[in-house]
Parts: C-alpha cells; sequence; structure tokens
C-alpha cells in the first residue's frame, strides 16, 4: 500500500475488526446457538441438525469482523483514494477465486433445490466462511504481530477443549454447561457418538462441539498450529519454552486420542512425519528446539499414560470388524445414497444442503432418525448437492491449494510440511462430511485454509 494508507493503517475500525477476530479464534469451538425448528426439522421426536435453523454466537463475531473490516476500507478510500495492495500470486488467487464460485453456485442452488429455504440458509453460511477466509488472507496477510496473537488465542482454545474432552472422556458424562454449548453426554443418550469396548459403552470426547469428530478435527487443527508455531518460532514466539511446547502437544494428543477419530489419528500421524522430515532433515535453524529431554520428557510421560489408560478403547477402535461395524454399514448406504442422487440430478445437484431432506426418496419414509446425515465424503456431498459444477469448482480450489505449496518460491518455506497438512486434509474430506456443513467444521477449515495461503508468501528468519 502507499505511504497514505500506511498512515492511516491503525484505525479504530481496524483494531475493533481485528479484536473481534481474536475473540472468534478463541470461541471457534463453542456451539453456543439459537435454534429456529422448522415443520421438517423432526423426526420420530428427535431434531435433525442437518434440516433445522441455527444462529451461532460465533456467527455473530463473525459479522462484525467483515463489519469493521469493511467500514476500515471505506474510510481509505474516502479519505485517501486509496487502497491496500493484496499481494497474490497466481494459485493463491485461483484458490480465492474458485472458492468464491463455489459459494456462489451453493446459493445460486436455492433455485432449484428440493428444500429452496434450507439451500438459501446454507448458502449465505457458505458465503460467511468464504468471506471470513477472504479475511484472513487478505486482512491479515503478513501481520507478523497479529498473527502471533491469533496463534495464542487460537492454541489457548484448542487446550481448553482438550481437558474439557479428557475430563468429560474420564468422568462418560458432560458438565450441564449448557450455556456454552456443551451437547447432553451419557452411555444411555440417544444420538451421543459411543465405541463399544468389551460389550461396554464408552462415550467419545466432546469438549464444546456437537460430535465428537468435529471435536477431534478441531484438536488435529490445534496440532497443527503448534507445529507451525516451532517452525515459524524465530518470528511467531507464540511458545518460548520446548517444555511447555512438549506439555500442550501431549495434551492434544490425548484429546485427540479420548476422540476416537480413526481418520483423525492417520492424519496427525502424517502431519507430525511430514514435520519430523521438516525439522531433521530440512531446516536446522529453529529457535526453539526439540532435541533436548525437556521437550520429550513431558510430551511421552502425559501421552504415555494417555495411552495406557486406554488402551483396551484404543485397541477396540483399531479392529476391522467391519461387518459388525454399524456405523460402517451406515455409511456404505450413504455412499450409494449419494450415487444415486449423482445419477439424478448429474448437473446441478439436489441443492445446496438437501443432502438430508432427499434421503427418504433414497431409502423410503420409515428409515431411522438416526440415519438422515450426509455422506461421510466431501467430493461426494457437494457432487450430490451442486452437481458436476460445484464438484469442479471444490477440486480446482484444493488443486490451488497443493501448487500454492509445492510451488511456492519464498526462501525457507517448509514444503514438506504443509505438503503434509495438505495431504491430511485431503485425507479427511474423503471421510467425512463436517468440513462442508458442520458450521464448527466449516470455520476450522477455513481458518487452516487462510492460514496455509497467508504462511505460503512468509520469508523464515534464521536465528
Amino acid at each position: 500500500m502507499s505511504k497514505k494508507a500506511q498512515s492511516i493503517q491503525d484505525t479504530w475500525w481496524r483494531k475493533m475488526s481485528e479484536t473481534f477476530f481474536l475473540m472468534l479464534v478463541f470461541c471457534m469451538p463453542l456451539n453456543v446457538s439459537l435454534q429456529w425448528f422448522t415443520e421438517w426439522s423432526m423426526v420420530e421426536g428427535r431434531v435433525i441438525d442437518f434440516m433445522t435453523y441455527y444462529l451461532y454466537g460465533t456467527e455473530i463475531l463473525l459479522v462484525l469482523v467483515l463489519l469493521c473490516w469493511l467500514v476500515d476500507l471505506l474510510v481509505k478510500f474516502w479519505r485517501h483514494r486509496d487502497w491496500e495492495e493484496w499481494d497474490l500470486n497466481v494459485w493463491q488467487g485461483l484458490v480465492v477465486l474458485f472458492f468464491g464460485l463455489l459459494a456462489f453456485w451453493g446459493i445460486y442452488s436455492s433455485i432449484w433445490a428440493i428444500n429452496g429455504d434450507i439451500a438459501l440458509y446454507r448458502g449465505i453460511k457458505l458465503v460467511e466462511v468464504f468471506l471470513l477466509f477472504g479475511y484472513i488472507v487478505l486482512g491479515i496477510g503478513k501481520n507478523w504481530k497479529l498473527l502471533a496473537k491469533v496463534g495464542m488465542f487460537f492454541v489457548s482454545g484448542v487446550v481448553i477443549q482438550s481437558i474439557w474432552g479428557i475430563m468429560q472422556y474420564w468422568r462418560q458424562s458432560d458438565f450441564g454447561l449448557w450455556w456454552l454449548g456443551e451437547s447432553i453426554l451419557g452411555r444411555n443418550e440417544l444420538g451421543v457418538a459411543k465405541i463399544v469396548v468389551e460389550g461396554e459403552k464408552v462415550v467419545r470426547a466432546y469438549g464444546g462441539l456437537p460430535h465428537a469428530n468435529v471435536y477431534s478435527f478441531f484438536l488435529f487443527a490445534g496440532l497443527v498450529v503448534l507445529l507451525a508455531s516451532v517452525i515459524y518460532s524465530n518470528q511467531l514466539r507464540i511458545i518460548r519454552y520446548s517444555w511447555v511446547w512438549g506439555v500442550l502437544l501431549g495434551l492434544v494428543s490425548v484429546g485427540c486420542l479420548v476422540g476416537y477419530s480413526r481418520s483423525v489419528w492417520v492424519a496427525g500421524i502424517i502431519i507430525v512425519v511430514g514435520f519430523l522430515v521438516e525439522y531433521f532433515f530440512y531446516k536446522k535453524n529453529y529457535e526453539l528446539q526439540i532435541t533436548n529431554y525437556e521437550f520429550w520428557v513431558p510430551l511421552v510421560m502425559i501421552l504415555g499414560v494417555g495411552v495406557w489408560w486406554n488402551w483396551d478403547s484404543v485397541f477396540a477402535r483399531t479392529s476391522l470388524d467391519l461387518a459388525g461395524d454399524v456405523s460402517f454399514n451406515v455409511r456404505v448406504w450413504l455412499d450409494q445414497a449419494a450415487d444415486w442422487m449423482i445419477d439424478l440430478v448429474y448437473y446441478g445437484g439436489v441443492g445446496l444442503g438437501n443432502f438430508v431432506p432427499t434421503l427418504p426418496y433414497f431409502g423410503g419414509e420409515d428409515i431411522s432418525w438416526w440415519m438422515y446425515q450426509p455422506v461421510h465424503n466431501v467430493y461426494k456431498l457437494v457432487f450430490a448437492e451442486l452437481g458436476v459444477g460445484g464438484f469442479i469448482f471444490l477440486v480446482l480450489m484444493m488443486v490451488g491449494l497443493v501448487c500454492t505449496v509445492v510451488f511456492s518460491r519464498v526462501e525457507n518455506y517448509p514444503k514438506v510440511f504443509w505438503s503434509s497438512v495438505v495431504i491430511a486434509l485431503i485425507w479427511l474430506q474423503f471421510f467425512d462430511h463436517y468440513m462442508w456443513d458442520v458450521w464448527q467444521g466449516q470455520l476450522v477449515f477455513v481458518f487452516l485454509l487462510g492460514m496455509m495461503l497467508v504462511c505460503s508468501g512468509i520469508v523464515i528468519k534464521k536465528c
């Protein structure tokens, strides 16, 4: 930007947008919301989340972030006829472009959707997270001071959720914190994610999130930020001591463990391997060192206790009894439903958010309430809801992300680590749906996506 724009960069509106964004980052996992029930929200006396309207507390914060940012831009232009320079390379620009087209196509699908109201509601949500993505990429940019604050606020939220989830798992029930959006948990509660260990039901950790899988995905994002804080420790200085980093990483790892999402376990292993390769084989100029006992002792102790405490459950969760796995069989049925919808409405899809309302046309009116859920594959879900056009936009967006990482020419860019994060995200997209249609999952995905684009243009300083 020009000198004039730089001289008014820290306006009151800019400061307020940053303040609201930090609040959003910290509150991101909380499921605090208002609900509006419709004629199609209830099935067999149970509320179907994917056919109910929600207004989230974090959604209000997001709107405040965007409004303050917009006013800041307009004030600068009105007073000085000057804009901020948004420095994006070709691949970053393609990610922004195809994400925008995907959001536009989603809200446009309300015209032909089976349930236009749900498609419009979901379309507005998709546009909101796209604008958040734009704010992260264009509004935050290479502001190291703000990035350090964002990292600290996000890590703080991750640690709180880790402890919260571990304690829920330990007591096998919730804490009654409904006012923070905590779900009602219990071994006999219907609709609660559980595993079966030696014939006994075990409740998975939720934290303040709506489902154990989303909880695990949030902690996965925390793991990414923690590992990135080591790589960028020369600039960010989020965590200054190795032992603190070891303790936090141990807590987050145990939190992921008791979330019992097998796809997140694999994704976590992928990024840890990518980090270790990056750290030990490519660069040795990090200020924060992990080769001493101060890091490994707390990490090994915390993770070791977590694995020992849950060994039977971990072993049961990793067994491959697919024939007797009800969850697996339902996923196969949902996969068949997605294929049916794709063949039926190849070009336009059934409409954004309309996969679940369309299920009775595939499985009949007598399907159980707990089967009203999306197919656990983001690519198939987008294809079924938005047709081949939406599928192409999503694929091109992810291709742009891959190219942003692979073809980055920034000095000392940690290409192996960020490549592992991309691989892990794509892996998760093939095994669940929360990045597409669960509000907290959308926020976390967009947060990671935006941070990856921001970091792809940052030079790592040497010690």
